[in-house]
């Protein structure tokens, strides 16, 4: 199993609750999954990549909190 030491990776910004299915659909269709936020590259800091929720797009930041933002 993969892993990593950057201390970005275990943050509250970088952690969404998927079921099991929607975790699968996201690994299986990476690119989309990127394009909104719910995967993060590498090197990344999350709380710079917007996510997509049902109800719009929003920042998470270290305190688990979000932030809507506007949609482009």
């Amino acid at each position: 199993m993969g892993g990593s030491d950057d201390p970005l990776t275990n943050t509250s910004a970088n952690g969404l609750h998927f079921c099991y299915g929607c975790h699968d659909s996201a690994e299986k269709h990476r690119q989309t999954a990127l394009d909104r936020g719910w995967l993060v590259p590498q090197g990344v800091d999350p709380a710079s990549v917007p996510v997509r929720l049902f109800d719009g797009l929003y920042l998470l930041d270290a305190a688990g909190k979000r932030q809507k933002v506007e949609m482009p």
